[in-house]
């Protein structure tokens, strides 16, 4: 599975202008991934790929609706989230610019999709530890004394470790 971000163009019911949101994510699977890759290849635009993947942008539709109960129709972020979500109208999503550009210098995606998973624990002295798991061109790191776990491009952790 990768994990997709997208950009996404609404608008409300009454509305005459479109709205903008960043952040949207999905789990896509390999060949959706691969499908996907090759529409940003050809610059075709997202739209012309959701009636091909209902499953994803089904995905995407419902994850926009959620993030969007956390905003105001102004896009200020709302101290408590509405308890109903609001309608959204003409909903058109985008690859984020940085998930194009990553799947644009990707020379061979199948190669890269087949890597096997990898771990590695590094142990701090008071026993506790970092594990890495690098999945295709994503590393994840979880602490063990904390709750949640950080996604990066591999590349992003490379230039963090050589200080470029």
């Amino acid at each position: 599975m990768q994990s997709l971000n997208f950009d996404y163009y609404f608008k409300y019911a009454g509305d005459d202008e479109f709205r903008f949101r960043r952040g949207v994510c999905a789990e896509a699977s390999d060949e959706e991934f691969l499908q996907v890759l090759a529409f940003v290849k050809n610059g075709t635009e997202m739209d012309a790929l959701e009636p091909q993947m209902p499953r994803l942008f089904s995905e995407v539709r419902e994850n926009a609706v959620t993030c969007d109960r956390f905003y105001d129709r102004n896009g200020y972020l709302l101290k408590k989230p509405l308890k109903k979500s609001r309608e959204l109208f003409d909903l058109h999503f985008r690859l984020s610019e940085r998930d194009a550009e990553r799947m644009t210098a990707m020379k061979d995606p199948e190669t890269v999709l087949k890597r096997a998973r990898e771990t590695m624990k590094i142990y701090r002295k008071d026993g506790s530890f970092l594990t890495l798991t690098t999945n295709a061109d994503k590393v994840s790191i979880s602490d063990s004394r904390e709750k949640y776990t950080v996604e990066l491009d591999a590349d992003d952790v490379i230039d963090r470790i050589l200080w470029r």
